[in-house]
């Protein structure tokens, strides 16, 4: 009797464990859901003169978050098709069209 009740707790333990663990799977990203191509035609954008600064000058201690600029190229993620993005002073980049909280 002992024997059944060990079995049964610890099968139900395992079922609890694995099911906690499955609605995770559902969020992971597999490489058949990108295409990869090669193009040999490209042409890059000279970045030698400088950069954009996306915060203003002098702001890098408070908080403060960016406008939302253009990434330059279409990006998907997870499925989702993003063109812009935003940034904030504490390191944090979110994308698409709202402006990221400060």
């Amino acid at each position: 009797m002992k024997q059944k009740l060990y079995f049964k707790k610890n099968f139900a333990i395992t079922l609890l464990a694995i099911l906690m663990l499955m609605p995770g799977l559902g969020f992971g990203q597999t490489m058949s859901q990108y295409g990869f191509s090669t193009n040999t035609n490209g042409s890059l954008t000279d970045m030698s003169t400088g950069t954009t600064d996306l915060l203003a000058t002098g702001s890098y201690h408070s908080f403060e978050s960016s406008n939302v600029a253009d990434i330059g190229f279409t990006f998907v993620f997870m499925g989702v098709t993003y063109t812009k993005f935003s940034i904030n002073s504490q390191g944090a980049m979110q994308l698409g069209d709202v402006q990221i909280a400060t």
